[in-house]
């Protein structure tokens, strides 16, 4: 329940300081089949996978992202 209000309150400023722009609005509709198939396949992948083996990839995953992040 915690976690809703935050988020309810979190997008309630985003859009009261002009934070929801179509251009926004637009890359996030266009970005949402893409995150959506992407966690139903980690889900996927959890359950099948042994646990070791998805903790390594879920790692190393983290890492290129926060690499590429400090690089960018």
């Amino acid at each position: 329940m915690c976690i809703v209000v935050l988020i309810i309150a979190m997008m309630a400023a985003i859009a009261v300081g002009d934070g929801y722009t179509w251009l926004v609005v637009t890359r996030a509709l266009l970005i949402t089949p893409a995150y959506m198939l992407g966690a139903w396949c980690g889900a996927r992948l959890f359950v099948i996978a042994p646990k070791t083996w998805f903790k390594k990839v879920a790692l190393v995953i983290l890492l290129v992202t926060g690499v590429s992040v400090l690089l960018a």
